[in-house]
């Protein structure tokens, strides 16, 4: 009878962790989407231009530069599994609309997305991109000092990561996801898996995840005291992956007097500039030029 539950719970220890694999495997490495149209399409009438650097440990990304006026320069870090083209956010067109602010703008692909080389996998090699994308702008004649970062949902989460160690202007936080495990709960939910399930699969997926890729989330919540450049953050009302008290518990948190927050009324994640384009650019731009 013991040899026979020791099979049992063997067999269910082996269910465990090859569910556990299974789910971190599906949730870290990110499928390659293609860009859907070409720089023209993306781009009709205004000027951008297709360039190619090397991140930090020598991968080959890919992106759009939209000029702007040389005033200041600001990374576009989209999230998800998504390339530079963002439809859910229209990033061409909010990069038209900033370029016309006088910001200079680079969107590009991270490691493993778009037309980018390497293997994609989330938060992987933050640095490395974010960093291979400053040393573009530098050399385009932007110092650290005139560089922003605005990142949407795991794009916020890469700002934060960057700018934990390293200096930019500012830092602009669309749907910031503030702990991990939280908003894989919250996902489990949406998904109408049952709370107990994903809980117990949790420490598991985790665990299968260090082991086999490596991985070792960062919470932007546990980061947020130590990064010095000021931060705007920016809520959703109707967001349901982020609530709106984790994100004053980031601002709070926070320690930049310098820093704001926003909460767009009847928007959803990430869809602020989508529900009210000018206010959204204008906000931006107040911000950013109250900064000395």
């Amino acid at each position: 009878m013991a040899g026979l539950a020791a099979i049992g719970l063997i067999a269910l220890m082996a269910i465990y962790a090859g569910v556990s694999g299974v789910v971190a495997s599906r949730g870290i490495r990110i499928p390659r989407n293609p860009l859907k149209v070409s720089t023209a399409q993306a781009f009709p009438d205004f000027t951008c231009r297709e360039v190619t650097f090397l991140s930090r440990d020598g991968i080959k990304l890919c992106g759009w530069y939209v000029p702007g006026g040389k005033f200041c320069a600001i990374i576009l870090m989209v999230g998800g599994y998504e390339n530079r083209l963002d439809e859910h956010i229209n990033t061409p067109a909010l990069a038209r609309d900033l370029a016309l602010k006088g910001y200079d703008i680079l969107l590009f692909d991270q490691r493993g997305r778009g037309e980018s080389a390497g293997e994609g996998m989330i938060l992987t090699g933050v640095e490395e991109d974010i960093g291979g994308a400053v040393d573009f702008l530098q050399k385009q004649g932007f110092p650290t000092e005139r560089i922003c970062i605005l990142g949407f949902s795991l794009g916020a989460v890469c700002a934060c990561i960057y700018a934990w160690h390293n200096q930019v202007k500012a830092l602009i936080l669309d749907g910031c996801l503030a702990d991990l495990r939280q908003t894989f709960r919250r996902g489990a939910r949406l998904l109408k898996i049952p709370t107990w399930l994903a809980a117990g699969f949790l420490p598991g997926i985790f665990t299968m995840s260090r082991m086999i890729y490596k991985f070792n989330p960062i919470n932007p919540l546990d980061i947020i005291s130590e990064i010095k450049p000021p931060i705007l953050f920016i809520h959703e009302e109707l967001d349901e992956i982020i609530g709106w008290e984790e994100v004053q518990n980031l601002y709070r948190k926070s320690r930049n007097p310098a820093n704001k927050i926003w909460q767009v009324k009847g928007a959803g994640h990430s869809q602020s500039y989508r529900i009210n384009p000018a206010e959204y650019v204008e906000r931006l731009d107040k911000f950013l030029s109250s900064l000395k």
